[in-house]
């Protein structure tokens, strides 16, 4: 599992910041500057993120409406114990063709994982785990808040066959938050006239959906009003967050960000 992974990665950084700090350089070590002088010792780890897991599930025994888009709903809750680390949710469905069924989770926050989608043709009946190391869906919704209502939506497409959403549960992993996703780049070149201008390409390392973004600019410009400024995103979404505004500054430092109504709202979720 993804939170697996992440697990030993977590337990590896423990076992680093534990051997600074046998030698004094613990995250609290503190220096003057290279020479060395005024040096701060901190012989103490920090504290391992704590993790656990908390679960809830449903019996609903609802009947799935034959060729309704709109299907069916159950609701769970989780509390607010953290932030999704691992998701895994379990599913029954009785239906003697599952070929006809798309089961969607809805998180708390509105994002939505697709778990099935009209897979298995005349195969009867649903009863699967879902969990975000394998599915890419799931996947997304890492990030998130754990806390509140979680719902799967069963509909069912075509008609002649009925079934039942049985029952269903969702166990998430969950941990502190984890720090923003941060990336970098000085670029340092000239920008030539002209509409091609020039493009910097950074790496985000985390994956998953954008909660929210910030992108901070610092051009050198005679006139930022001669300026255009776009950011692409990794699935070729562009937006302009700068056009040739602000004549009267002579350089274009600047921050963008992605509140409602901002431009880089575009990229969350």
């Amino acid at each position: 599992m993804r939170g697996d992974a992440d697990a030993t990665v977590a337990a590896f950084v423990q076992s680093a910041w534990e051997v600074f700090a046998r030698f004094g350089m613990g995250p609290a070590a503190r220096t003057d500057g290279p020479e060395l002088s005024g040096i701060v010792a901190d012989f103490n780890p920090p504290s391992p993120p704590s993790t656990s897991v908390v679960r809830a599930s449903a019996s609903p025994a609802l009947a799935i409406p034959d060729a309704d888009a709109q299907g069916v709903v159950s609701a769970l809750t989780l509390p607010d114990a953290g932030t999704v680390r691992a998701l895994t949710v379990d599913v029954t469905i009785t239906h003697p063709y599952r070929g006809d069924l798309v089961v969607t989770l809805v998180a708390p926050d509105g994002r939505a994982a697709v778990l099935h989608d009209r897979a298995g043709g005349g195969a009867d009946n649903l009863r699967r785990a879902y969990d975000s190391a394998s599915v890419a869906a799931l996947a997304q919704l890492l990030g998130t808040p754990a806390g509140g209502g979680w719902t799967l939506r069963v509909a069912d497409l075509a008609p002649d066959d009925v079934g039942r959403l049985d029952a269903w549960s969702l166990a998430a992993e969950v941990g502190p938050a984890a720090p923003p996703s941060r990336a970098a780049v000085a670029l340092g070149a000239a920008v030539p006239s002209g509409a091609q201008g020039v493009d910097s390409e950074l790496e985000v390392p985390e994956p998953g959906a954008a909660a929210e973004v910030t992108l901070s600019v610092d051009i050198t410009h005679a006139h930022a009003g001669d300026l255009g400024v776009t950011l692409r995103g990794p699935t070729g979404k562009r937006v302009m967050v700068h056009r040739r505004g602000g004549a009267e500054r002579d350089s274009l430092i600047t921050s963008y960000g992605s509140d409602d109504g901002q431009p880089l709202a575009a990229f969350v979720g």
